[in-house]
């Protein structure tokens, strides 16, 4: 039986070349003023809350809209608009080996004007769904501490089944943060829920290339909810697993697989 590690970490790249002979189709949105850097420390495995994950992810900061994915999911996509053949694909795959990030979605805020837009690659398709830009109700209190060298105010709110703490500053003059979150008066430094399941934390914010821009990629998305979006990931999470134990999974691959798609069980977005 084929090694389905290898197959679930090719899928994504032949995937989306499959889709398009010239590989990706980016379209240009907004200049990117700034890129802040993020850690991201995270525990999947609900059962296993000793195992703490960690990956690098990048906000990219523009004049209207923003963009935030995984360091390792922007690398690569812009290393797959460079390949232009099927022979090319397989070469960088020799070279470099299929390097799947852990967090394959990508999110804007602003774009449309006044919404946030999810999109990520699933086995079903590319989805792709849009919430209100303002759909956090900060709770602002009088504390403050020094993150990083920054001095940050405290806030709270509930999103996603969870309950939020972010700590913000005001003398980064942007309304943005990691993942989703926006709308407090000032830059958020770092922000976790109240377990401590999630914890994003500013590495660094640099001025960017003044020719980088904010591209957004026109896949021939399959529109959804929110609420639709995550029935069908946790659906396709779940018959994976059935799948590979209903061959036995007697195949250290196909039990690799098998337990890391299990561990998926703790999202950031409970609800």
């Amino acid at each position: 039986m084929r090694n389905l590690f290898l197959i679930l970490a090719v899928f994504f790249s032949l995937s989306i070349f499959s889709q398009n002979s010239t590989g990706l189709n980016f379209k240009s949105i907004d200049s990117t003023k700034f890129i802040a850097s993020y850690s991201l420390n995270y525990k999947w495995d609900s059962l296993d809350l000793d195992n703490v994950r960690n990956q690098e992810m990048w906000l990219f900061l523009g004049k209207n809209t923003s963009y935030f994915v995984s360091k390792l999911q922007y690398l690569n996509l812009q290393a797959l608009s460079k390949i232009k053949t099927r022979a090319e694909l397989e070469l960088w795959h020799d070279s470099k080996g299929p390097y799947i990030p852990r967090s394959l979605y990508h999110i804007y805020k602003n774009y449309p004007k006044g919404k946030i837009s999810f999109t990520e690659k699933i086995f079903s398709g590319n989805l792709k769904y849009e919430e209100t830009l303002d759909a956090f109700n900060w709770e602002l209190t009088q504390d403050t501490t020094t993150i990083s060298g920054y001095l940050t105010q405290k806030a709270s709110c509930d999103y996603g089944g969870r309950r939020w703490i972010a700590w913000f500053c005001t003398d980064i003059p942007f309304n943005d943060g990691p993942y989703k979150f926006n709308g407090l008066p000032g830059f958020i430094v770092k922000i976790y829920d109240s377990r401590k399941h999630y914890v994003f934390e500013l590495i660094s914010i640099e001025v960017a290339d003044p020719d980088l821009m904010i591209t957004f990629n026109e896949y021939p998305y399959i529109e959804t909810t929110k609420l639709k979006f995550l029935k069908v990931r946790e659906a396709e999470r779940n018959s994976l697993v059935s799948l590979i134990n209903q061959r036995g999974g007697d195949d250290y691959s196909q039990q690799f697989v098998a337990k890391r798609m299990a561990s998926r069980n703790n999202h950031i977005e409970l609800k």
